[in-house]
């Protein structure tokens, strides 16, 4: 069995210096990943400035020292010219300003990954001997989903997430999975603890990476609503975020959880390894399903399809989990047909992307490709063997969905809108 191992998320916080600014930034709490920048990626694009000096103030940065604010000018300039760059050449996706902006691309990789995937084949075995579990067999009872799915139209995804400065994708990806789920089951729209998921999560073997903010897998936070003590995951409001400004992955409170508290359980997951048609029938089928992607360029995306060019291609080293939520196709301007595309939602907050979420190619012909780095994945301590994935961004290497989820007590819960 595959597994959705994830230990270098968004968040992942060093002893560095470069690492103050981060933690000035955490100091301004959810509303820092609200911020947009003051001018359009067209308006960028047809040569309007956008001094640095802006930036700071749109995105609400502060820094440790004069040296350090004029080493993130450096870099500001050097993304910007990046960014313009690419809106100017011949790609289906756009880049724009955003709060990883003042990042280097070895510092953006440190804060915003949480999946080890190095790590992945001992993960496998792990998950198979210890919870006798094997790659879920196609449903018998299926239905199809034709040309297009989209779970964002069907009200059940609960708003955009921010995991901060923790590595916490796994967690922020597994909790989002059982939202829509329980949204689908029930029709109840509660917002679960990522944190509860973070701090809670055993991970013995180092799966997926060291635990917590460290990075863990989905299969395990599945495994831990399914027969941890808390007979489930509680919600945010109950069992608040603190990773998200510490870095931290905190004590784990599970007897705050009391037999009359709400908790989402669930009876089951599935599971694939480089399976599209798995993938596809578990979406049409169950729901949103959980997935590791190579995510190294993903910083900057603002809109469009993510797809290779002769000057850019999606890399393998899968490093980063996000919720998968359905496919489509477009119209795209020099293309002879539609372009086929995965609809994916990240946890690095609302402003990023196309309202949080991103769409990835899905090419007729399943590509494949090695990852020569899976402890960047979902392998466990000691594997470092060469991983064959398939799907654009290595997004089929591993796959996990809950089966059976359920509500306890959760009758009178706060609802999102």
């Amino acid at each position: 069995m595959q597994a959705v191992a994830l230990g270098l998320c968004l968040g992942f916080p060093t002893a560095s210096a470069r690492w103050k600014q981060g933690a000035l930034e955490a100091e301004k709490g959810f509303a820092m990943v609200q911020a947009r920048a003051r001018v359009t990626e067209i308006q960028l694009t047809h040569g309007e400035s956008y001094t640095f000096e802006e930036y700071m103030v749109d995105f609400g940065k502060k820094y440790s020292s004069a040296a350090e604010m004029e080493k993130r000018k450096v870099i500001f300039a050097r993304n910007l010219a990046e960014i313009v760059n690419h809106n100017n050449g011949n790609y289906t996706w756009k880049k724009h300003v955003n709060r990883f902006a003042d990042l280097s691309k070895d510092e953006f990789r440190e804060q915003t990954r949480g999946f080890d995937l190095r790590k992945h084949r001992r993960h496998i075995n792990f998950i198979a001997r210890r919870f006798n579990k094997t790659t879920t067999a196609k449903a018998s009872n299926t239905k199809t989903c034709g040309k297009t799915l989209d779970y964002r139209t069907m009200d059940i995804m609960s708003p955009i997430k921010n995991q901060g400065m923790c590595g916490s994708c796994w967690a922020y990806s597994s909790t989002e999975a059982l939202e829509a789920h329980l949204a689908l089951a029930e029709q109840k729209k509660v917002v679960l603890s990522a944190q509860h998921m973070t701090s809670c999560t055993p991970n013995p073997e180092h799966c997926g990476g060291t635990g917590g903010c460290m990075g863990a897998t989905a299969e395990l936070a599945f495994e831990y609503v399914k027969t941890g003590p808390s007979g489930g995951i509680t919600l945010e409001s109950e069992y608040g975020p603190t990773s998200y400004i510490s870095g931290q992955t905190g004590e784990c409170n599970d007897e705050m959880i009391d037999s009359k508290q709400c908790v989402a359980a669930l009876a089951d997951y599935g599971t694939s390894i480089n399976d599209e048609d798995a993938v596809v029938e578990a979406l049409c089928n169950h729901g949103p399903v959980v997935i590791g992607v190579d995510a190294t360029d993903w910083g900057a995306y603002s809109r469009g399809i993510l797809m290779d060019t002769e000057n850019w291609k999606c890399g393998w080293d899968v490093d980063h989990a996000v919720l998968l939520v359905g496919f489509g196709q477009e119209e795209v301007p020099g293309m002879d047909k539609p372009v086929k595309y995965w609809i994916i939602r990240n946890s690095w907050g609302p402003s990023w992307g196309e309202g949080g979420y991103i769409r990835i190619h899905r090419p007729d012909t399943v590509p494949s490709g090695l990852d020569v780095t899976p402890l960047d994945g979902n392998a466990c301590e000691g594997e470092t063997d060469p991983i064959e994935l398939k799907g654009y961004c290595g997004m089929l290497s591993g796959s996990a969905w809950p089966l059976g989820v359920s509500s306890k007590n959760c009758e009178s819960a706060e609802r999102w809108a």
